[in-house]
């Protein structure tokens, strides 16, 4: 005979994630050897009523057995879906027994191909069609290869409450997601310009606490790892203990532990140990005491508050506020968790996205900390900065009275030999050393600007028959007053100097090919009708000019001048006291 449950479980046509398990019959079974036929012969007394919120039972070798009745007193069939909340059991067998006595079997589990589920979905959900004035009977057995967290959280939906759910979750995990990669991309930036230590901890812990999402909530294993029945049973306990470890020695780095708080760095070191330990007997095969460990290091985690309000408050660490807040969230996390483990907080959406969303706005909220810190750590910077100045002004103050009457010999000094060295002696003017030196510069800054620019160059005609027939005397008076006549006509921002023997060159800023021509014309005309006066009488000379314009094409001084020797050349083979131009 089939023995009942403790109670029936009413179907309805609208079911919203209802509880289930209160409704049933659960049995252990320690050697794991029960069959289905031995659990529906089994005595009544031999099983036991499920509490509703104690639907945790440890980590454990045993197998567990959870029976329910089903009835549907509707006229019309519904169809439905049941839910096991928890996603990291090994093997989950389920057996649907109908009125008629017949046995439908449908298994599943981690250890099983993802692709073998009869509704594709990280948790473990079964569709149902209940006929009308029918009773059914459904039997799961729970069990691990060796040992694991045993969960019996069971919930029915009818089918469009579970698909719209379905959905409404995955919009969750991928606000989750995003706002956690977002976090990641904030912390390279801030990471960036600082090179901070802390923040690779930070960051990888942040990495981790997004992975652990993804084992936990089984999502990796439908995802990324369904083919790795060993990354599906031990990714989550791995990831936690990587993520614990980044998150120790963040808190170190971050608090300073060491240098400002010895015996909290010491508290640290053994959790630090705690979580490496866990890893180290997961590897070895001890499974239930590396959890344990996990357990024992996140329990201990939440002594973090405390340390941080400490360093707030005692060592006046202002950049611990955020910290502060970020881990009392993350006590808040493992109070809901631990709850939900003990029995004292149902098993529901909302204790389980509590966990999730606390862990990140912990992680938001360290960000923030760390934006503290970091501006902590400047005006440390400045402060000290400013300490410094402050004492090398104190002991400059005698030195500075003598630095100035120096540097101001040196500066006069200086001036006159760059105007020795820059001033053609004859003329006064800018020799060929001035010329190229501020006419480079007068050139790249037009041409950054996409400024006009000109170059004019001048060469007295026959200027060597000055010097034969009046005497070099002559010809010296000749080139200073040409090059008076050139200054007068000159803007004090065109740059004017004597480049060779009797030849001289003018850089003409924001000035055009037309209005170069212009000018040069112009002074040519002054040059021609100027008498000059020398001990031997007056001279009367004429001159040559050539003028190229700045184009895109050039890129250095060198090519202007280039093209106005060109026309110079042309201006005297046409017959000089001429202006030509390329």
């Amino acid at each position: 005979m089939v023995p009942p449950a403790f109670a029936e479980f009413q179907l309805s046509p609208e079911m919203s994630g209802l509880p289930m398990v209160g409704n049933a019959s659960v049995i252990e079974d320690p050697s794991r050897e029960l069959t289905l036929e031995d659990i529906l012969e089994k005595d009544w007394a031999e099983f036991q009523q499920q509490e509703k919120n104690k639907t945790v039972k440890g980590m454990t070798s045993s197998a567990w057995w959870v029976m329910l009745d089903v009835d549907n007193q509707t006229s019309s069939t519904i169809d439905w879906v049941l839910e096991s909340i928890y996603t990291h059991t090994d093997y989950l067998d389920l057996y649907h027994i109908n009125g008629n006595g017949e046995v439908s079997t449908i298994l599943t589990g981690d250890k099983r191909p993802f692709d073998q589920r009869a509704i594709s979905s990280e948790s473990f959900a079964f569709p149902f069609s209940s006929p009308a004035q029918s009773q059914e009977k459904i039997v799961i057995r729970y069990a691990y290869d060796e040992i694991g967290l045993v969960e019996l959280s069971l919930r029915s939906w009818d089918k469009k409450t579970f698909q719209d759910h379905s959905s409404i979750t995955y919009y969750l995990y991928g606000c989750l997601f995003g706002a956690g990669l977002f976090v990641i991309l904030f912390i390279l930036i801030i990471h960036i310009p600082t090179r901070l230590p802390e923040h690779y901890w930070y960051l990888g812990y942040v990495i981790f606490v997004l992975a652990n999402s993804l084992a936990n909530t089984g999502l990796g294993h439908r995802f990324i790892w369904h083919d790795s029945p060993y990354l599906t049973d031990s990714a989550h306990i791995m990831i936690t203990a990587l993520a614990f470890i980044f998150a120790v020695q963040f808190n170190r780095v971050f608090l300073q532990t060491k240098q400002a708080m010895p015996r909290a760095d010491w508290l640290l070191k053994f959790l630090l140990g705690l979580a490496i330990s866990s890893i180290c007997f997961y590897l070895l095969g001890y499974r239930e005491l590396s959890v344990k460990f996990l357990l024992l290091t996140g329990l201990l985690l939440a002594i973090m508050p405390i340390i941080g309000l400490w360093a707030w408050k005692v060592l006046k660490r202002t950049d611990a506020r955020w910290y502060v807040l970020a881990w009392s969230v993350w006590t808040i996390s493992m109070l809901v968790f631990i709850g939900r483990l003990s029995g004292i907080l149902e098993v529901s959406d909302g204790t389980l996205w509590i966990s999730r969303m606390g862990l990140l706005l912990e992680t938001v909220l360290l960000g923030l900390a760390l934006i503290d810190h970091v501006n902590v750590l400047r005006a440390e910077k400045r402060a000290s900065e400013e300490k410094l100045i402050k004492s090398l002004e104190d002991a400059n103050l005698l030195l500075e009275e003598k630095v100035q009457a120096r540097t101001a010999d040196l500066e006069q000094a200086h001036q006159e030999a760059v105007s020795m060295a820059e001033t053609d002696e004859l003329t006064g003017i800018g020799n060929r050393r001035f010329f190229f030196s501020r006419g480079e510069n007068a050139f790249q800054l037009a041409k950054r600007l996409e400024q006009p620019l000109s170059l004019v160059m001048i060469d007295i005609d026959h200027f060597k028959k000055v010097n034969d027939s009046k005497g070099h005397a002559a010809g010296d008076t000749v080139l200073k007053r040409i090059a008076e006549i050139s200054k007068q006509r000159l803007r004090s921002t065109d740059i004017h100097g004597r480049i060779g023997g009797e030849e001289f060159a003018f850089i003409m800023m924001g000035t055009g090919l037309k209005e170069a021509t212009a000018f040069a014309e112009r002074l040519r005309k002054d040059i021609e009708i100027t008498a000059i006066d020398s001990p031997l009488g007056n001279i009367n000379v004429t001159a040559s000019l050539g003028i190229s314009a700045m184009s895109s094409q050039d890129q250095q001084l060198a090519a202007l001048l280039h093209r106005a020797d060109e026309a110079l050349y042309q201006a005297k083979s046409n017959g000089r006291n001429r202006v030509a131009f390329l």
